[in-house]
């Protein structure tokens, strides 16, 4: 998987370079990483013009890890360095999903149809009440027509999604690159954890999640 890092970091200093020069240069550039919402500034310069995105006041929620959304924004876009991907580039040769190591690799499998991945979404999806979930191309629309607004049940939802999107593709590395499993009860009580956290200053919400 070396290629797969190759490409990767490759995509990374691509990206860096694209910064300085729309920003003006390095001292611009940095200037721009220390003022109030840097992200989506950052985004719109980085972003195609040709592409309007506008979803990010529904990705971008107060209670979503940061990491987590942008994630969430490559995922849903098919973005991330899958082994499906990565074979169009003739960066991999094997294709076999590291989750249930039975089928090829895709974004749609490892996030939604792997059978690890249904365990996992299976016992979140009943946390967060939610009776659907989206699939990996309708994971934006989803957001935005199911769980758009202020309620702590869709900021639940919206936080819980990404969070388990994130996981997924963390657990996804790590088998791959570090050769450790996490079983999906832990990835799943993980998966709460991360979720409780940015729940934790509304003693109310706290307590009915916790349950």
């Amino acid at each position: 998987m070396a290629a797969a890092y190759s490409w990767f970091w490759g995509n990374v200093i691509s990206s860096r370079d694209s910064l300085l020069q729309l920003a003006g240069g390095r001292v611009q550039a940095e200037a721009l990483l220390l003022e109030d919402g840097y992200k989506q500034k950052i985004y719109e310069l980085l972003r195609s013009k040709g592409t309007p995105f506008s979803y990010h006041k529904t990705i971008w929620d107060s209670v979503v890890y940061p990491k987590h959304a942008i994630i969430g924004l490559l995922a849903s876009q098919n973005k991330l360095p899958t082994i499906d991907n990565l074979c169009t580039r003739g960066l991999v040769l094997v294709n076999r999903c590291s989750l249930c190591e039975r089928q090829a690799e895709s974004g749609s499998h490892l996030f939604f149809d792997c059978q690890f991945s249904q365990e996992v979404w299976k016992e979140v999806s009943a946390w967060i009440k939610c009776t659907s979930c989206p699939k990996l191309g309708t994971i934006l629309l989803w957001l935005r027509r199911h769980n758009r607004g202020v309620s702590w049940l869709k900021k639940l939802r919206r936080c819980a999604l990404l969070c388990t999107l994130y996981l997924l593709w963390a657990e996804r590395n790590k088998r791959i690159f570090l050769n450790d499993a996490t079983p999906s009860s832990s990835l799943i009580r993980r998966i709460k954890y991360l979720v409780l956290l940015r729940f934790r200053s509304n003693e109310v919400v706290f307590k009915q999640l916790a349950m």
